[in-house]
Order: structure tokens, then C-alpha cells, then sequence
């Protein structure tokens, strides 16, 4: 069946309607429903998702401190038999009250959704009077089996409300200013207040792997340089001026010191020998300027870098590089270069 003509008025016109034109203005009308449905459809952009209790588990682990004077596997190097640590909320230093456990999400969740005895402001952790999180308490006993780094002493399924519960306290205690609790196991030395760390299941493993790939990529580049007690040396002066903490190499030692003390900073500092690695594009430029300092056409004064006629190129080796790199300094780049070959 033909299409029935019509009229469309524009203004005070009226114009008669083709088929073609017809058929237009019904696909302009059929986008114009799917718009608005979406528009009706579509969340309000400020409104956050609801929370909810995730399927995770979590250990707690000790950590285990080696003592000078203690035996491997003594009581004294995490706690004594039959004594347990008790963790709350803490203070907040600034304010003088209790930290907020969770979040305004979580809170109402809790409050409201999670089938426990609770009603709306019960979790408020500013309540002066019966405040929920004055007498929350979680107690690790040490009982008098060896612990190691593998032992566990309580493992927390965060999909059970009062365990998810649990863990945001511990997570409340994770400040390195005397915290308790270690957010993971990886910062677990990071402060020497922590007693537990916490490990989410499978992280440890996911560690493992991780750490022995940098090893792998760590003495890949060892066999790389070792034949060259150049290279060696360059090496440590670049891990020297990005970490201040190290002592600077001396040029007058043997290649095996140079490797000892590259193999320290493996077993001590992976990240920071990995680091140097992957940053092989600045690398030349690391080099460039240890080797102008090593001239004397770079100076230290302080924390800064300068040319020997006092230009100031940077206050880091980082900035530094950053400085030759830059186009503006191009001869500069192409003096200290020229220097460094002429000092052959």
C-alpha cells in the first residue's frame, strides 16, 4: 500500500509531504524515543554504585623480625607464647578522635543492609555515647608453635559482614607512624611498629612471580656488564647519584668488588637496580653526567649540579638530565661531550 501524502507547515507555510519526506520525519521521531529512553535509562553520573561485600579472603601473617641475639624460630622474634595482641580503631592524631573505619557507602550498607543489629548512625565513630567502635577488638593469640614468615593466625572472609568489619579496622592501623598492621606483605619492613601484615589470598604467590621475574631481568643485565669494569663502575656512580643513601665507588677498586657490590644491591634493592634498567632511555645522559663529574666539568655544590663556570644544570641527577636533554641546551649537551672525549 502506497504511503498516504500529507502536509508539513514551516512557519505559516503548509508543504506538501512525499513519500520520501514522510519516511524521514518517522526515523526522526523513532530516534528521538530511543534518545529519550536512553536519557531516562542512564544513571545520574553522581551517583555512586551500591556497595557491596566482596568474595575475598584475606591472612593475616606475622612478621617475623630476626633478633641478634635470638635463635632462628625463638618465641621473641614476633611474640611470647600465650600473649595476644589486641587492635582497635586508633586515634587520629590531629583530631583526638577515633578514625573513621569506612566509608559513607560502607557505613550505610552496614547500617542497613547487612542483617545486623544495627540501625542508621550506630557506626558513627564520633558518637559520644554508647559508640560501637569504642569496645570493637580484634585479639591474635601466639600460641607456642614456631611461627615463620609462612605461619597465618587468622584468616578473614570479607564476604561475612563482622569479618569485613574486622579487616577495615585492621586497615585502620596501617600507618607507618605506629601502625600496627602492614597494608600488604611487601611493606611489611616498611615501619618498625608493624607486628601482622595483611595478605590477600594469592598475593604472595603473585609476588613470588614478580620478584623472580626482576631477578631474572636484573642479572640479565649483570652478565651484560660484568665483563667490563668500566661498565660495572658506571653502573654503581648511576645508582650512587640516584640514591644518596650509597656510598659512591671508588675508581682504584678490583672487578670482583665492583660485582660484590652489585650483587648487594640486587639482594637489597632489586627495585632500585631494575629501575636503572628500564630507564635505558635516559641512561647515556645518566652517564653523560657522571662522567662530566668525574672530569670536573660538573661540580657538586650541595644537592646542586653546575658546569665548572657555575651554570646550574639541576639539584637531582634526575633534573639534570632533564637539562642536557632539553633542546635549548644543545651546546651545552655538545660541549660537556666534547670534554668528556677530550679527557680520554
Amino acid at each position: 500500500m502506497a504511503k498516504k501524502e500529507g502536509v508539513v507547515k514551516a512557519g505559516s507555510k503548509e508543504t506538501a509531504m512525499t513519500p520520501e519526506t514522510t519516511e524521514k520525519v518517522e526515523m526522526v521521531e523513532k530516534v528521538e524515543k530511543v534518545e529519550t529512553l536512553k536519557a531516562e535509562t542512564k544513571p545520574a553520573n553522581n551517583v555512586k554504585p551500591k556497595f557491596a561485600l566482596p568474595n575475598v579472603k584475606v591472612h593475616v601473617k606475622p612478621i617475623v623480625r630476626a633478633g641478634r641475639w635470638l635463635p632462628e624460630g625463638h618465641s621473641g622474634s614476633f611474640m611470647y607464647d600465650h600473649t595476644v595482641l589486641g587492635i582497635q580503631v586508633p586515634i587520629d592524631g590531629s583530631s583526638g578522635r577515633l578514625k573513621n573505619p569506612l566509608t559513607k557507602e560502607e557505613q550505610e550498607f552496614f547500617e542497613n543492609d547487612a542483617g545486623l543489629d544495627l540501625e542508621k548512625g550506630d557506626l558513627n565513630p564520633y558518637k559520644k555515647k554508647d559508640n560501637y567502635w569504642v569496645d570493637f577488638r580484634i585479639a591474635l593469640r601466639k600460641s607456642d608453635e614456631i611461627i615463620t614468615d609462612k605461619s597465618i593466625l587468622m584468616t578473614l572472609d570479607l564476604s561475612d559482614p563482622m569479618q569485613y568489619l574486622e579487616y577495615k579496622v585492621l586497615m585502620c592501623n596501617t600507618t607507618p607512624a605506629g601502625g600496627l598492621v602492614a597494608p600488604d606483605w611487601q611493606s611489611r619492613m616498611n615501619s618498625g611498629t608493624y607486628k601482622v601484615a595483611l595478605v590477600h589470598e594469592g598475593q604472595q604467590n603473585y609476588e613470588k612471580v614478580k620478584r623472580a621475574d626482576l631477578m631474572q631481568k636484573a642479572y640479565k643485565y649483570l652478565a651484560k656488564i660484568d665483563a667490563s669494569v668500566e661498565d660495572m663502575f658506571d653502573f654503581l656512580t648511576v645508582y650512587y647519584l640516584e640514591n644518596g643513601k650509597s656510598k659512591r665507588p671508588s675508581e682504584d677498586s678490583t672487578k670482583s668488588f665492583y660485582y660484590s657490590e652489585l650483587q648487594d644491591i640486587i639482594d637489597n634493592d632489586l627495585d632500585g637496580f631494575v629501575s636503572i634498567v628500564d630507564d635505558a632511555d635516559n641512561y647515556d645522559y645518566k652517564l653523560l653526567v657522571h662522567r662530566g663529574l668525574k672530569i670536573g666539568a660538573l661540580v657538586m655544590q650541595g644537592a646542586n649540579l653546575e658546569t665548572v663556570d657555575g651554570m646550574p644544570v639541576g639539584n637531582s641527577l634526575y633534573q639534570a638530565v632533564q637539562w642536557y636533554k632539553d633542546d635549548r641546551h644543545q651546546n651545552e649537551y655538545l660541549t660537556l661531550k666534547n670534554q668528556i672525549e677530550l679527557a680520554k
